[in-house]
């Protein structure tokens, strides 16, 4: 997977994301593909196509990742060796539990995610029983 283009401040961030996010949605013209490509790289669709990934695949990294640290407590920045950005997908989930982000899931997604080993809505939650089992 291409690298992601890095911007030189939060504003351009949210302008190229709103592009996407537009350009994707089908309100504005290819002329806007053309940029993205100049200023993203060309794997820019890629990389958002592959972090929408299906909810079934996400839970797969997420087990994954609980069989193999003991715990749902994902550093924001982890990626599966797969490039699957599934911290980001984490905190995004948590934070619209929350009622401060935008990734809300419907009641039976909610039901699985509750019903992993250690899951917990507040990350502090997991860290703190985390470092109980690491003192004891």
């Amino acid at each position: 997977m291409p690298p992601k283009a890095k911007f030189s401040s939060p504003e351009q961030t949210k302008l190229a994301n709103a592009l996407r996010s537009a350009f994707e949605a089908g309100r504005i013209g290819p002329n806007v593909e053309e940029l993205l490509d100049s200023v993203q790289g060309p794997g820019w669709k890629e990389r958002r196509a592959y972090n929408k990934l299906p909810f079934e695949t996400v839970v797969e990294h997420l087990r994954a990742y609980g069989a193999e640290f003991g715990h749902t407590a994902v550093p924001a920045d982890y990626r599966t060796v797969d490039g699957f950005a599934l911290g980001r997908w984490v905190l995004n989930v948590r934070t619209g539990r929350n009622g401060t982000g935008f990734r809300r899931l419907p009641d039976h997604e909610v039901a699985v995610l509750e019903g992993l080993p250690g899951w917990s809505w507040d990350r502090r939650v997991v860290r703190s029983d985390e470092a109980r089992l690491i003192t004891a």
